[in-house]
């Protein structure tokens, strides 16, 4: 089997940083909904109803928190997508698969990798030219990674698929890395 190297998305998972970019998203997007609920203009509204709406004047504060809510869902949504992705290296040869990212070179031997998913995602019939590879190695640590150019994904799977003692999950969906058999 010859060297073959595959630029690719290294999907990275720093589970503090993702769970506090996630919830401080989720807790920008409730505030920002409850208090544009609770602040909206009544003109649509007949009298006594706007005159409820009249009494409690909004407060500094309230407009305050709704401006950070609203200025905090792009912020923490970038934030959290781009601790996903880092660009790096597959190369694949008979004994290794070797990641590299401009920071590390990562071995994984081949005979300690038991299951792997290739993902050929599909929306509504057609391709979304996105192939993302899951595997787990000997220590248990979920590897994620996705092909940048479509149109080598041919070329990697009949090398991943000449590997004999990995048990492949070959899907046309998405599914959860977290759900690979160990």
């Amino acid at each position: 089997m010859q060297d073959l190297n595959y630029p690719i998305y290294l999907k990275l998972k720093i589970p503090s940083l993702t769970k506090i970019f996630k919830y401080s998203l989720i807790i920008c997007i409730i505030i920002s909904v409850s208090l544009g609920i609770f602040l909206l203009p009544s003109g649509h509204y007949s009298e006594g109803t706007m005159a409820i709406y009249d009494v409690p004047k909004e407060s500094k504060f309230e407009i305050s928190l709704l401006l950070i809510a609203i200025l905090g869902i792009p912020i923490f949504f970038i934030l959290a997508s781009i601790r996903y992705k880092r660009k790096a290296f597959l190369q694949l040869t008979s004994m290794n698969i070797i990641i590299s990212d401009y920071k590390t070179i990562k071995y994984y031997p081949v005979n300690a990798i038991k299951y792997m998913t290739c993902n050929d995602a599909f929306y509504k019939g057609v391709a979304d030219e996105k192939l993302t590879i899951d595997f787990k190695d000997e220590d248990n640590n979920l590897i994620c990674m996705r092909l940048i150019d479509y149109s080598q994904s041919d070329q990697l799977m009949d090398t991943l698929l000449a590997y004999k003692n990995i048990k492949f999950n070959i899907t046309e969906n998405l599914i959860d890395p977290e759900e690979l058999d160990t």
